[in-house]
C-alpha cells in the first residue's frame, strides 16, 4: 500500500506506488482526470480527505480487510495502469493526448 494524499494533481507518490506494484491510497475528494477512461478495473482505492477520522478508519479497515488475492490482484493492476497508460504517455504525451482526443471523438 502507498498512501497518495493529493496536492495540484495526484502526484509522483501515486506513479511510484503504481511503477513498484503497491496499490495507491489516493487521499482526495475528487476523481483524477481521465481515471474514469481507463479499462482496468480496480487498481487504486479512494478515501475522500476531508472525511471525519471515523470514516477514513472505516475506509482503511474495509480496504485491509480484503482477501490477500484479491489485494495482489489489485497490485498487479497498478503495475498494469503504469505499464499502459504512463509509460506510453510519457514516451510521447502529444501522441498520447492526440490518440485521447481521437478516441472521444474531439479530433478527426
Amino acid at each position: 500500500f502507498a498512501l497518495c494524499p493529493c496536492g495540484e494533481g495526484i502526484g509522483v507518490r501515486f506513479l511510484e506506488a503504481c511503477y513498484f506494484g503497491a496499490i495507491p491510497i489516493l487521499i482526495d475528494d475528487h476523481v483524477p482526470f481521465g481515471f474514469n477512461d481507463m479499462k482496468i478495473p480496480q487498481w487504486y482505492f479512494q478515501i475522500n480527505g476531508g472525511a471525519s477520522p471515523e470514516y477514513m478508519a472505516q475506509a482503511f479497515n474495509a480496504i485491509f480487510s480484503m482477501g490477500n488475492d484479491t489485494l495482489a490482484n489489485v497490485g498487479f493492476r497498478a503495475a498494469m495502469y503504469f505499464d499502459n497508460y504512463v509509460k506510453t504517455y510519457l514516451a510521447d504525451p502529444t501522441e498520447y493526448f492526440l490518440n485521447w482526443a481521437k478516441e472521444r471523438g474531439l479530433m478527426p
